[in-house]
């Protein structure tokens, strides 16, 4: 249940933000703007396949990505590209697994390119090895 924590975090950012639901945000006009650069920035290209994108999937979920400040956690998918990646078996998978397998068809297509991190504790970091300050 662990890796279900992002969509709970998710959650919280959004009522921090003003919104009472997932579904309350995606309805709204900030993400249809936000949604609709994501689609400009890539031309209406799915990058996994190649086909035309028509969602936008979420590498992380902070307040940063979810106002739109920070839309390279983004990335313009087709629906079936954005379902197989967020679905298994009929069920949602939580976002490291549906990260993990949009990365493997992305690498594959040679367009993912992974923000850089802190090796110790995994946040962005500019600067490759460098350590956050703790």
């Amino acid at each position: 249940m662990k890796d279900f924590n992002k969509y709970r975090e998710r959650d919280n950012n959004l009522r921090a933000i003003g919104f009472s639901s997932y579904n309350d945000y995606l309805s709204s006009d900030l993400w249809k703007g936000i949604r609709q650069k994501v689609l400009d920035r890539e031309n209406h290209v799915c990058q996994a396949c190649g086909s035309s994108a028509t969602q936008v999937h979420h590498w992380s979920y902070g307040k940063r990505v979810l106002l739109g400040y920070n839309r390279l956690h983004l990335v313009a998918l087709c629906r079936t590209w954005h379902r197989d990646a967020e679905f298994q078996d009929g069920r949602k998978v939580s976002l490291a697994i549906a990260n993990r397998k949009l990365r493997h068809s992305l690498a594959n297509a040679g367009k993912f390119k992974a923000p850089r991190r802190c090796w110790k504790c995994g946040k962005p970091t500019k600067k490759k090895k460098k350590l956050c300050k703790p």
